[in-house]
């Protein structure tokens, strides 16, 4: 126990919630940024398709156009 009466040890319940907290913030901070990072790479790859490939998946030039210009944070 410190001198101000907080406790550091492992039992305490109090601690290990702010840290999990902190680690499920980071943690899904971090999964946003790599689901952000994989939309803006599959916008980018769309907007290169060809005719052909377009085609092949079902969607029209405008449609590819719209959705490649959307911007990353949206879904």
């Amino acid at each position: 126990m410190q001198p101000n009466g907080v406790c550091l040890s492992q039992n305490n319940p109090q601690a290990h919630g702010r840290s999990g907290q902190v680690g499920r913030f980071f943690t899904m901070l971090l999964t946003k940024v790599v689901d952000w990072q994989e939309r803006a790479e599959q916008r980018h790859h769309l907007a290169g398709m060809d005719e052909r490939m377009r085609k092949d998946i079902g969607i029209s030039y405008a449609d590819a156009l719209r959705e490649a210009d959307k911007p990353f944070w949206r879904a």
